[in-house]
């Protein structure tokens, strides 16, 4: 895989998708990454992004865990979308998916400034 450009547009989905697919193939490692392995890998990079927040107060910005966020961030999405590939999902279709269920779900009207 070309060295990724940085972009000043964003890119789709599907792209950052094979993106990911490349780089796991590049690599071998695609015997790693059974569907049960990257669900544990979601999961703990779940918490390293939690772990950022960890001792913090509700009242305390977010500025100064930029970095690590971001970083987080991308590995949980990386990870998805690697589980997404795996699985053989369109990553874009499935979200689009589970969105119009929540519109059904959660009417604005019903909901707007309610949480629950």
């Amino acid at each position: 895989m070309a060295k990724l450009q940085r972009r000043t547009s964003s890119v789709s989905v599907r792209l950052l998708q094979n993106h990911v697919a490349e780089f796991v193939s590049e690599r071998d490692w695609d015997q790693f990454h059974a569907p049960r392995n990257l669900a544990m890998a979601i999961s703990v990079e779940a918490a390293e992004l939690l772990e950022l927040f960890k001792w913090s107060s509700d009242s305390s910005g977010v500025e100064e865990l930029m970095p690590g966020l971001r970083d987080e961030i991308a590995d949980v999405m990386i990870y998805c979308l690697s589980l997404c590939n795996q699985l053989d999902l369109d990553a874009s279709a499935i979200v689009e998916a589970k969105l119009a269920k929540n519109i059904k779900k959660y009417p604005v009207d019903r909901y707007k400034g309610r949480w629950q």
